[in-house]
C-alpha cells in the first residue's frame, strides 16, 4: 500500500499530520507525529471522565443575557446629540476630530448616523462633549401598555410577527 503523502511503497505507520490521520512512510512521519494507541481505560477513569463531561455540559447550557455586562444601549438620536453638543462648544467637525484623534469623516458619519461608533469612540465623545450617548433600553410599546393580550413576560419575536401580520 502506498504512502498517502508521497506515494512510496514502504511499511506504513498511522500519523496525525495537520490534524488529519494518515497512513504514511517513515520519511513522511516527520511532518506530523505518530498516532499512539489509546491508553487502557479503567472503570475509574470512565467515571471521572463522565463527571467532567457533565460539568462541562452544565457550563455550556447556561444562557447569557446580552445586557448582563452593559445594560445600556446607544441612544437612537446619538448623531443629533453629538452635533448639538459640538455646536454648543463652538467646535467644527475638523476641530473635534483633531481633539479626539479621529478622522474628520468618521465624526461626520457619526453625526449623520451613517456609522455606529465603537465603545471607545462613544466614551471619547461623552467625555469631550459632556453628553450621554448611552441609555437604558426602552421597553417595547406592548410592555409600556401593560402587556399584550393578558400575556405576561417579555415580548418575543413571535409576538411582534403576529402583531405585524394582524396589521396587514
Amino acid at each position: 500500500m502506498p504512502c498517502e503523502m508521497c506515494g512510496n511503497e514502504a511499511p506504513l505507520k498511522t500519523a496525525i499530520i495537520e490534524g488529519t490521520e494518515m497512513r504514511v512512510c517513515p520519511n513522511c512521519l516527520d511532518f506530523g507525529h505518530e498516532k499512539t494507541t489509546a491508553p487502557e481505560v479503567t472503570k475509574r477513569s470512565k467515571i471521572a471522565k463522565g463527571a467532567q463531561n457533565r460539568a462541562q455540559a452544565k457550563k455550556k447550557k447556561r444562557s447569557r443575557d446580552v445586557y448582563e455586562d452593559n445594560p445600556e444601549v446607544l441612544a437612537e438620536d446619538y448623531g443629533q446629540r453629538v452635533q448639538k453638543a459640538r455646536q454648543q462648544q463652538d467646535l467644527t467637525v475638523e476641530e473635534l476630530s483633531n481633539q479626539l484623534n479621529e478622522k474628520r469623516s468618521l465624526i461626520s458619519k457619526v453625526e449623520a448616523q451613517d456609522h455606529h461608533p465603537s465603545d471607545d469612540l462613544v466614551k471619547k465623545l461623552e467625555r469631550k462633549l459632556n453628553i450621554e450617548l448611552m441609555e437604558q433600553p426602552e421597553a417595547t410599546h406592548r410592555e409600556k401598555a401593560g402587556g399584550g393580550g393578558g400575556k405576561s413576560g417579555p415580548v418575543t419575536l413571535g409576538d411582534l410577527l403576529k402583531e405585524e401580520m394582524e396589521k396587514d
